[in-house]
């Protein structure tokens, strides 16, 4: 089945620190190609980053790292690595068998990450400083 954007909306509004919306397809046999199927769809994850980053802004205080999971979503594209981009911290992030995420973004996603662990060991809050723009850092 397809998790929906609104569905995935509201998952992003509970206050969650880890979210696995991985794939039980692609976790029991991860070789399988798979192409034509996933269970999230990009505006499904940019639903999600905008729910995320929403309840952040309006409540700062429930900003914590994030660990993010989508294992086997086969459609995620650019645009779904656009709205993960978006999210304030990001401090783990699993995408295997999302094969259509290419190299570039692979890499912009790694650099995130990254920077989000590094936040978080240097004992730095995140913050929401533009509320009109929510996930931008000024």
């Amino acid at each position: 089945f397809m998790l929906c954007s609104e569905q995935l909306r509201v998952i992003g509004m509970l206050p969650l620190i880890e979210i696995r919306l991985d794939s039980f397809i692609y976790k029991q046999q991860p070789t399988l190609s798979r192409s034509s199927y996933s269970h999230v769809d990009n505006d499904g994850v940019k639903a999600l980053v905008d729910s995320i980053c929403n309840r952040w802004s309006a409540v700062p205080i429930e900003m914590q790292p994030l660990k993010l999971s989508l294992c086997g979503a086969t459609a995620l594209t650019h645009d779904a690595v656009s709205a993960l981009l978006r999210l304030p911290i990001l401090t783990e992030l699993d995408i295997g068998g999302c094969c259509r995420v290419i190299a570039m973004d692979k890499m912009r996603l790694v650099a995130k990450v990254r920077a989000g662990r590094e936040m978080l060991e240097s004992g730095r809050r995140p913050s929401m400083r533009n509320s009109r723009f929510p996930g931008l850092f000024l």
